[in-house]
């Protein structure tokens, strides 16, 4: 039996490169931002990982959507809907399913039409299969149309969908001025050269909450040396939704349907003057209020839970008790995510034991890449040691510094692993 109480300066002293994936998709898009270049194939300047700066660019703004109206996509004179002319010349035919995909996801969830073009000599997206994944922020005056890249590692469509974001103006999100409020950047973990990827910028008015949801936001390891870059303030449950995302949230949504009055344009399609949507909701396409999570009701009147969805697995924990990764002792799930925060009372510390321990091995780099288990003895919101393989034995035991800690697992590509099992106890 092993008992393990770890100090502070251990508790930063993991290896490097551990940390939470940025998506939980399959292993090729693991990290793709990070993997981008820093400059396009053309020579141009690529910053905050996959925006494509012009020779006269600004820097990008701190809005989730960019300010300047000239920079956002105009309406057809004949349709009067927003229209964004592109073409897949350029692009490998094989592929061209997952672009479709990525722009049917935005047409479904707000009024922008995207049209397929021969007409080059007018603004418009051109994909092509870049060494990377980025893009221009909003539309660009360019008369040979603005690249939007969807390189290896990015076709599956919420990348898509992230990069076609920033073509029609959005910006990343915990880029946001506000971003101080939800999150904490720890800059000790950011890779040296990297730091400008997150960057604050001046003003943010964009009228809509924080999203740690959002299509636009990095992944909690972004630009990392395997520990975590971006700590969600106050409750660390909430790193499991960032980067992790699987299309437009309902901020997404909101904002785009803002700026682009698609809003408006429904109310007028469907004669109305308001529909009285509560609680932030808005009219859609069917002359229907759409209503953020956790509400309902014709118009959104009932709130009957939060913005972001419970655990599934894990929580939060008062008492001592027994836990174990879903399906135990069978294999667990791909993708899973379980979270438990357990908080003991004054006084007391906590201590989990082992049981068995079997996830992925520590591959030649030091990182755990796929599976992975953190233990954050010292603080919740404070990185913590990673373990994966069979670094934990049975019976070895963990004990926290103060009253909390926080216990992290991801297991990503689970084919004959089937996790841990462990108690928890709270001691003097």
């Amino acid at each position: 039996m092993r008992v393990l109480l770890l100090l502070p300066l251990l508790l930063c002293g993991s290896a490097p490169g551990e940390g939470i994936p940025t998506q939980s998709r399959d292993e090729d898009t693991y990290n793709w931002m990070d993997n981008n270049p820093e400059w396009t194939q053309s020579g141009k300047m690529i910053i905050e990982g996959d925006i494509v700066l012009e020779d006269d660019d600004p820097r990008p703004t701190s809005r989730k959507m960019t300010p300047d109206a000239a920079r956002r996509w105009q309406d057809d004179p004949i349709t009067g809907w927003p229209t964004v002319p592109y073409t897949l010349e350029a692009y490998p035919a094989a592929d061209h399913g997952v672009i479709h995909e990525g722009l049917d996801h935005w047409m479904e969830n707000t009024c922008l039409v995207f049209q397929e073009t021969t007409i080059l000599d007018q603004p418009h997206i051109n994909f092509v299969e870049g060494s990377g994944c980025h893009s221009n922020v909003g539309r660009i005056y360019s008369k040979n149309g603005q690249e939007v890249s969807i390189g290896k590692g990015c076709k599956v469509m919420p990348t898509v969908a992230h990069e076609v974001g920033h073509a029609i103006g959005f910006n990343h999100e915990q880029c946001r001025t506000d971003r101080d409020d939800y999150v904490t950047i720890l800059y000790e973990n950011i890779k040296p050269g990297h730091e400008g990827n997150f960057n604050k910028h001046d003003d943010n008015s964009t009228g809509v909450e924080y999203d740690y949801t959002s299509v636009m936001h990095y992944g909690s390891g972004s630009f990392g040396n395997g520990h975590t870059t971006i700590m969600p303030k106050y409750d660390p449950t909430m790193e499991r939704f960032m980067g992790h995302n699987t299309g437009l949230t309902f901020r997404d949504k909101l904002l785009a349907n803002r700026v682009y009055d698609c809003i408006g344009k429904w109310m007028d399609a469907c004669g109305e003057d308001s529909i009285g949507c509560k609680n932030l909701g808005y009219m859609g396409a069917d002359c229907k209020c759409v209503c953020p999570p956790g509400t309902s009701g014709t118009h959104c009147q009932n709130v009957e839970g939060d913005y972001y969805p419970a655990l599934t697995c894990g929580g939060n924990m008062t008492a001592p008790g027994y836990i174990e990764t879903p399906n135990w002792p069978d294999l667990f799930n791909p993708d899973e995510w379980c979270m438990w925060w357990v908080q003991a009372g004054e006084g007391e510390r906590i201590r989990v034991t082992f049981h068995a321990f079997d996830l992925t091995y520590r591959p030649p780099s030091g990182t755990c890449s796929q599976d992975k288990l953190e233990l954050r003895l010292q603080d919740p919101l404070t990185n913590g040691n990673i373990y994966c393989e069979d670094e934990i034995k049975p019976d070895d035991m963990f004990v926290s510094e103060g009253s909390e800690m926080f216990i992290n697992f991801f297991g990503a590509h689970s084919n004959r692993h089937t996790g841990f099992s462990a108690t928890i106890d709270f001691i003097q």
